[in-house]
C-alpha cells in the first residue's frame, strides 16, 4: 500500500472514532423529554415512586448510642430532676439493683458521702485479712490505742490474733471506725458494702448524685428502663420533654428511629421545610418543588433529612409535636422498640404508677 493510502486510512479512522465518542457523549448528557418538561415547571419527577431510599443516604440504626444519649441527659438539670423523680418511684429492691451497676470508682465516691455511722457499720463487716491490712496502715499512736483496747502490747502487733483484732475494733469510737474505713482500699470498701444487708446498701446508694443516677439508668437493662418509664404517665413524660434543653430534645429525636423521625417533619414550619429540603439531592428543583417532594419521600429518606438537621431544628420539631407524640418519643429514646409495652401495663401496675405520681 502506498504512503498516501496509509495516511488517508489513518485520518479516516480518527474521524470515525471521534464521531462515535461525540455521539455517545451527547446522547448521555442531552436532556430527555421528561427532563425538559421538569425544567419548565412539572414536579412529576419528584413523585414518591421515583424517589427511593437511595436518593438520600440512609442509616439503618440510630446515629446516637444509648451511652451517648444518657451522657447528654446527665448534663441537663431538667432531665436529671425528672429521672430522680422516676427512680424515686422504684421499690427499694429495684433501686438497689440499678445502683449496684455502679463501678468501683463510682461506688467509692458514693461511700465517701455516707455518714460516719454507716461507714463504721461497714467496717464491722471486714474480714480478718482486711482487719489485719487496716491495722498495718495505722500510724503508731492509732495502733497503740487499738491494741491497748484489745489488751495487747503495742510492740506485739504482728502477733495479734483474730479475736484480739475484733476486740480492738469493738473498742473504737464511731468516728475512729469511719476513719479506718476510709483508709481501706477501694476494693476493700466495695467488698464490705457488698456484704451489707439490703437496707444498709439501699441507704448508702440513695446518696448517689443526680448525674450518677443518670449514668446508672443508661447502664440499666431495657426491661428496667421500660419499668422506669411506666412510673410516669403520658402527660408527665410530655411535660419533661417540653422543659428539656435543646441538646437533650435533639438527642431524643436522634434516638427515635426512622418512622418517628419521619413523623417529626409534619411539625416543621414552611421555612424549616425549605431549609431542610435544601439538603436533599434534588438537582435543579425550586424551593417549592423541594417542599412538595418532601411529602412524597419514603420514610427512610425523610428520616435521613432529620438526621442531617441541626440540633435546634430537631429540638423545634419535637417541641411542636403534640403531647402524646412527645411522650412517645421520650419513651422510645429510653427503651427503643420496647416502648409500645408501656401501654400494656397491668391494672395493678397502672394503679401503682398513678399512686406514685400523686
Amino acid at each position: 500500500m502506498s504512503r498516501n493510502s496509509t495516511t488517508l486510512l489513518i485520518v479516516a479512522s480518527v474521524v470515525i472514532v471521534g464521531a462515535i465518542v461525540f455521539f455517545n457523549t451527547n446522547r448521555k448528557e442531552s436532556p430527555t423529554g421528561t427532563e425538559v418538561a421538569g425544567a419548565i415547571g412539572t414536579v412529576d419527577k419528584y413523585r414518591s415512586e421515583q424517589i427511593h431510599p437511595t436518593d438520600v443516604a440512609t442509616e439503618g440504626e440510630s446515629p446516637l448510642s444509648v451511652e451517648a444519649f444518657f451522657s447528654i441527659i446527665a448534663s441537663d438539670p431538667v432531665a436529671l430532676d425528672g429521672l430522680s423523680n422516676l427512680v424515686g418511684r422504684f421499690s427499694g429492691q429495684e433501686r438497689l439493683k440499678l445502683y449496684q451497676r455502679a463501678n468501683a470508682e463510682m461506688t467509692a465516691m458514693i461511700l465517701e458521702r455516707a455518714p460516719a455511722g454507716a461507714r463504721a457499720e461497714l467496717l464491722g463487716l471486714a474480714t480478718e485479712e482486711e482487719l489485719a491490712s487496716i491495722m498495718s496502715r495505722m500510724d503508731t499512736a492509732e495502733r497503740r490505742r487499738y491494741l491497748q483496747a484489745a489488751g495487747v502490747d503495742a510492740s506485739a502487733f504482728e502477733h495479734v490474733t483474730d479475736v484480739e483484732r475484733r476486740k480492738g475494733l469493738g473498742a473504737m469510737s464511731e468516728q475512729e471506725k469511719a476513719t479506718a474505713f476510709d483508709r481501706c482500699t477501694v476494693e476493700q470498701r466495695v467488698n464490705m458494702l457488698g456484704r451489707a444487708d439490703v437496707e444498709q446498701r439501699a441507704t448508702i446508694y440513695d446518696r448517689v448524685t443526680a448525674e450518677e443516677r443518670a449514668v446508672l439508668v443508661g447502664m440499666a437493662t431495657v426491661d428496667e428502663r421500660v419499668r422506669l418509664m411506666e412510673r410516669a404517665n403520658e402527660q408527665e413524660r410530655a411535660d419533661i420533654v417540653g422543659r428539656l434543653s435543646v441538646e437533650s430534645r435533639a438527642a431524643i429525636v436522634d434516638r427515635i428511629g426512622a418512622q418517628g423521625k419521619s413523623d417529626m417533619l409534619e411539625h416543621a414550619s414552611e421555612a424549616e421545610k425549605v431549609t431542610i429540603m435544601e439538603r436533599a439531592p434534588l438537582k435543579g428543583a425550586t424551593s417549592a418543588e423541594r417542599v412538595d417532594a418532601l411529602g412524597k419521600m419514603s420514610v427512610e429518606a425523610r428520616a435521613e433529612l432529620v438526621n442531617q438537621a441541626t440540633q435546634a431544628e430537631k429540638a423545634n420539631l419535637l417541641g411542636r409535636a403534640p403531647a402524646g407524640q412527645r411522650a412517645d418519643a421520650f419513651a422510645r429514646a429510653f427503651v427503643g422498640d420496647r416502648a409500645p409495652r408501656l401501654g400494656t401495663a397491668t391494672e395493678l401496675e397502672r394503679a401503682d404508677t398513678e399512686k406514685r405520681a400523686r
